[in-house]
């Protein structure tokens, strides 16, 4: 992106803001310029007498040790208490930002806005996110704010290091799921007066190709060549300092037209169907990608719908046609429900793509981000068009459902989930929505079942049934695997030369703990259909899995995981099962599971990382997993109900004590049982009782 198209999104108020300590330069303190952070060291350094060579926080700790935290609150108050502040510094602070973030502890941004009639808010760590994230106007301080500034809060939200500033407060903290959020929904990030030594260590944050465009890094003229350089694989470096921004900004404005056709929305939750592409050839291992690990060509299942006898790649389930006769005759609400691995996914691309075919405009869901309210808003908007929108296991998302319930109209409500889920989640879906259709894709029809063996044959899926004859085949698909997709793929991907092959290869990563670990999640991700990206897998994992280059170049992992798209590949549930339960040791699966649950416990605020939490605890879940051939691995389930037992999202959770009280059963331990659904009970008979 250049320059211009960026300023434009700024004015359009689509663009984020993060100062440094470079832009606080040149306002006034209540005793002079508000330094800088090296400016501070000296200046604490002058006081004691005490040489910390230059490390701020060992400067903080001789000052308060002499001259105590009271002196040094009102020290830190005469200097960046701000009653002064340029042009330039006005001239930025009064656009239209998206967010500002900020390193620093002034309030210059704050001060900005309302000499321009922008009442904008302080914010801290110590802030609730949910209180703030759907306004535009915050300065959220990630190392405190000088007006918040209390003895109490010197050694809590205020800051006093120059060591990296993505402290354990700031990764674990739910604003850290926000700032992320933001850098993936801004149209353009704009970091002014950015250090790399005493300013927020971003490389974690931004590292990932598809911000690089959108970065745009003002610093001074006089900054170094080895910040210039460290910046320059982040983003575009323009070295023209705060002044030469502002005029920059200046100039772009009285230039700039508000675009008289509204700016196409960024969907982060939701995924447009788009037209087919060119008539891809069918190779072997498409099929094989397909019917092993569930990598879906949308191109192919297109073109596979309209020449089912000449592209053999997709089973075109007779309940498509169904599907369409009902929408063409009104109805706005359909459930698509199968047990694990019998072809869900598979039907709504099918179904997805038919419906674009007609005219309709298709929105997937794909990920629950704090914009889906927004994004949901803005799909049932459109008016030109008809709209259908397609949620996948539609009882883990609560809030979108709610979202859906308020804002829809007219629009198609296509929803998918286990069989078994929803037997019990179809009723509360009615209340809401009205009932719905529902289709059931659990057994492959008869036409369906030759559909299965002429690809089968095609492409050499038989093995040593290979020579058998089509009424043998059919037989073994009708009677033997009583019509189960999930049964006939399971049967493929559990032959001892494929399980043989993922053996040899995942041995070699076993040493390696975050490699087994990601792998194993990610296994679990799609059995438990837990719907993670990689910054979830990231967190879950305590890795920076994005800058991994370990992980990265790992021929194995690439596999599982697509890092030039930033996404994980694996998407057959069967598969996942399959290697779970005939490679993975189950004493890892466990140890990755509490590992997990106890770093997504740091962010149970927030909507998605809440609901992988309900998830991780469901017992049906847990037991189905570990449930092996002359393997009794009850030990491992009881300890992780103990080992998570202290996390906040349990203690007074009735669904944990619920949970738990259901593997006790197993032992059988009737005596704890007994207690734990008492437990359960009382916490959800408690009227003030949630789930925090």
């Amino acid at each position: 992106m250049d320059l211009k198209e960026a300023l434009n999104y700024i004015f359009n108020g689509q663009s984020m803001l993060f100062t440094g300590s470079g832009f606080s330069l040149g306002a006034k303190n209540l005793i002079g310029n508000v330094p800088r952070a090296g400016e501070l060291v000296t200046c604490l350094d002058r006081e004691t007498g005490y040489d910390s060579g230059g490390d701020l926080g060992y400067a903080a700790e001789e000052y308060i040790r002499q001259k105590g935290e009271y002196q040094m609150v009102g020290l830190l108050k005469s200097l960046f208490t701000v009653k002064e502040i340029t042009k330039a510094q006005e001239a930025i602070s009064k656009q239209r930002w998206l967010r500002i973030y900020t390193t620093n502890y002034d309030q210059i941004v704050e001060i900005g806005g309302r000499k321009n009639s922008l009442a904008r808010h302080s914010v801290t760590l110590s802030d609730q996110v949910n209180d703030y994230k759907d306004l535009k106007n915050e300065v959220i301080h990630l190392n405190g704010c000088i007006d918040n500034l209390t003895v109490d809060k010197l050694n809590d939200e205020f800051k006093l290091t120059n060591v990296s500033y993505l402290t354990r407060d700031f990764q674990n903290s739910e604003w850290l799921d926000l700032f992320q959020f933001d850098l993936k929904d801004a149209r353009a990030i704009f970091f002014v007066g950015f250090s790399m030594r005493y300013d927020l260590d971003i490389k974690r944050l931004i590292a990932m190709e598809a911000y690089k465009d959108k970065c745009f890094f003002i610093i001074s003229p006089k900054e170094s060549d080895k910040n210039k350089r460290q910046l320059d694989q982040f983003g575009t470096v323009l070295p023209i300092g705060t002044e030469g921004f502002a005029d920059v900004l200046d100039k772009a404005y009285a230039g700039f037209t508000p675009a008289l056709t509204k700016i196409p929305p960024i969907y982060l939750c939701f995924k447009e169907y788009s037209p087919r592409h060119s008539r891809p050839k069918i190779k072997d291992k498409d099929v094989s990608n397909l019917f092993l690990r569930g990598e879906i060509d949308d191109s192919m299942i297109d073109y596979s719908i309209h020449e089912p006898s000449t592209y053999l790649y997709y089973i075109n389930r007779s309940q498509l046609s169904r599907a369409m006769t009902l929408i063409e005759n009104g109805c706005k609400r359909i459930v698509i429900n199968s047990d694990l691995g019998n072809g869900k996914s598979l039907f709504i691309k099918g179904l997805g793509i038919l419906l674009s075919g007609s005219g309709y405009k298709v929105y997937e869901f794909k990920r629950e981000e704090i914009s889906v309210s927004r994004e949901i808003d803005e799909i049932c908007s459109i008016k030109d068009k008809k709209v259908a929108i397609i949620l996948e296991n539609y009882s883990s998302y609560k809030n979108v459902l709610k979202d859906l319930k308020l804002r829809c109209t007219d629009q198609v409500l296509i929803f998918t989930e286990r069989s078994v889920k929803n037997d019990m989640a179809i009723d509360a879906l009615s209340l809401q929505f009205g009932k719905p259709a529902e289709i059931d894709l659990n057994v492959l029809c008869d036409d369906e079942i030759r559909q299965l063996i002429a690809i089968m044959d095609k492409y050499g899926l038989w093995g040593k049934s290979a020579a058998r004859r089509n009424d043998q085949k059919y037989d073994t698909i009708k009677n033997y695997y009583h019509g189960s997709l999930s049964s006939v793929l399971l049967d493929i991907i559990s032959s001892p030369n494929i399980i043989g092959k993922y053996q040899s290869e995942i041995s070699k990563i076993k040493k390696g703990a975050i490699l087994y670990e990601a792998l194993i999640l990610i296994l679990i991700n799609r059995y438990f259909e837990l719907n993670l990206d990689l910054e979830m897998l990231s967190v879950a994992i305590d890795d920076d899995l994005l800058n991994n280059y370990t992980l990265r170049r790992d021929p194995i992992i690439k596999q599982f995981i697509d890092f030039s798209n930033l996404e994980i590949n694996v998407r057959s549930s069967v598969f996942s099962e399959a290697i779970l339960k005939n490679v993975i040791d189950p004493v890892a699966i466990g140890r990755v599971l509490i590992k997990a649950f106890k770093r997504i416990n740091i962010h149970r605020g927030e909507p998605k990382y809440k609901r992988i939490l309900f998830s991780f605890l469901s017992s049906s879940n847990l037991i189905r997993l570990l449930d092996r051939k002359g393997e009794n691995n009850q030990s491992i389930l009881i300890d992780f109900f103990e080992q998570i037992r202290d996390c906040e999202f349990c203690r007074n959770n009735p669904h944990y004590w619920l949970q738990y009280a259901i593997v006790k059963l197993r032992e059988p331990d009737y005596d704890m049982a007994n207690m734990f659904f008492k437990n359960a009970y009382s916490f959800a008979s408690k009227p003030s009782s949630s789930i925090k």
